[in-house]
């Protein structure tokens, strides 16, 4: 029997009869090693059961999260035809037999550019087979397959997770070669090349210096060639090498973490914690002070080239004048509705609210204000206690010029998080703009 033989019924109608010739097609096209981690079932099968017993009386509460969402059920029918696309959290059974029959033609050909949400709704199986280490290797293939082809920021950010939660789970490092460094946040950079490589020259120290808590990047950004010279010159001095080499018989004194999501909701505990061995007091203060000492070097260099620039220039003697740039216009609220009142209207995030925080931060990137203040007040509906998520929004109310938002914000994070010296230090700055600008307005 093949694996989609399993798609017919016994009793045929003429429409049944189309979506099994369907079906039929796709038995023979989808490739053996893209069907081998397939999960597939006449009916939906419930991966989490949540029941109770009350004077002899079972009851079983259900909700999507207790399904398997790449789940490809039997049973359901696929028709060609025009498609929606999909929405945010897409299983296979939720899908119009329209949208059914897309995914399908999708797995015959991964490569293919597709809507995202087919790519997500294959790649949940994938880390189920991870969490479960069914065919973990096969999994971590197809996910660095699926990378090369599908270059989505939210999908990369998710599957890198899984990349590096299936390294951990099989102490394998070697899993961490599949993964593309340039796609990785400063703590996940330095825990993977640290974990199979060990050293780290000047352009790795670059990229990692937001994670040591350098945020002075004016001359990482505007002269990179610079400071990466002078940052291999200090390198050499300081270490008798163009790499910072690791220690790894030192002690990691620090108690932070890294957390590590899988994306897909049926997956109980999805949530993995490491330690952030970037922020062990010893590493993070060499290279913060590498950078900082860089940084002088490379302000010198280029305050001495603008000088040399300008003694050989020749004086101008015409004018232009170039057209300024148009400020882009910044979306502000007309709903008169307080922050707590856009709290209250908001929905409930669909776990702790992690999701909800990466979707609202996208949002804010790509200058989408109105739909980041939507993502992020959804994650602080559900308390979510990244510091990051309530920064996010204050930097966001300033901009729209929302003083008293901002303030309200800063507080709620500040319960939520615990104590943050950065949150208490923008708080403080929010609350004198926001006395300032009343005083103003009553003039």
């Amino acid at each position: 029997m093949g694996l989609f033989d399993l798609f017919k019924k016994k009793k045929k109608t003429t429409s049944q009869n189309n979506t099994n010739n369907n079906l039929d097609i796709f038995t023979k096209s989808i490739p053996l090693n893209v069907r081998k981690l397939l999960f597939i079932s006449e009916t939906r099968t419930a991966v989490n059961k949540n029941s109770n017993t009350y004077n002899g009386i079972t009851i079983t509460l259900g909700s999507e999260s207790d399904y398997e969402p790449s789940e490809i059920i039997t049973t359901l029918p696929v028709i060609k035809g025009k498609a929606e696309p999909l929405g945010y959290y897409p299983s296979y059974y939720e899908m119009s037999p329209e949208q059914r029959y897309n995914y399908l033609t999708f797995l015959t050909n991964i490569n293919e550019h597709a809507d995202i949400g087919y790519i997500f709704v294959y790649y949940y199986g994938l880390e189920r087979k991870i969490f479960l280490d069914d065919s973990l290797y096969e999994a971590v293939d197809m996910i660095t397959t699926l990378q090369k082809k599908h270059n989505n920021r939210s999908f990369i950010a998710y599957s890198n997770d899984a990349l590096i939660y299936a390294a951990m789970k099989k102490k394998d490092p070697n899993i961490l070669l599949n993964i593309n460094l340039d796609t990785l946040r400063p703590e996940l950079l330095f825990l993977v090349k640290g974990s199979f490589i060990g050293e780290f020259n000047a352009a790795d120290l670059m990229a990692l210096a937001k994670g040591v808590g350098f945020t002075n990047n004016r001359y990482i950004k505007s002269t990179p060639e610079i400071f990466q010279k002078k940052l291999t010159e200090l390198l050499i001095k300081n270490y008798g090498s163009k790499n910072y080499r690791l220690d790894k018989s030192m002690k990691m004194d620090t108690h932070e973490k890294i957390r590590l999501t899988l994306s897909n909701i049926s997956i109980k505990n999805r949530e993995f914690e490491y330690p952030n061995t970037l922020l062990s007091s010893k590493i993070q203060s060499d290279i913060y002070l590498l950078l900082k000492e860089s940084h002088e070097m490379t302000k010198k260099d280029v305050a001495n080239m603008r000088k040399t620039k300008k003694e050989t220039l020749p004086e101008s003697t015409n004018e232009v004048n170039l057209p300024k740039k148009e400020k882009p216009v910044i979306f502000i609220p007309t709903d008169n509705l307080t922050l707590k009142e856009r709290i209250l209207l908001s929905k409930e995030p669909l776990s702790d609210g992690f999701d909800e925080e990466i979707k609202g931060i996208n949002y804010y990137k790509q200058g989408k204000y109105k739909e980041a203040e939507d993502w992020l007040l959804r994650s602080v509906k559900g308390n979510f206690n990244a510091p990051a998520l309530y920064e996010k929004l204050g930097i966001l109310y300033r901009k729209q010029k929302r003083y008293n938002d901002e303030v309200e914000i800063l507080k709620i994070g500040i319960t939520n998080v615990g104590f943050n010296p950065k949150l208490n230090e923008r708080l403080a700055k929010a609350i004198e703009i926001n006395e300032k600008n009343k005083l103003k307005s009553k003039k």
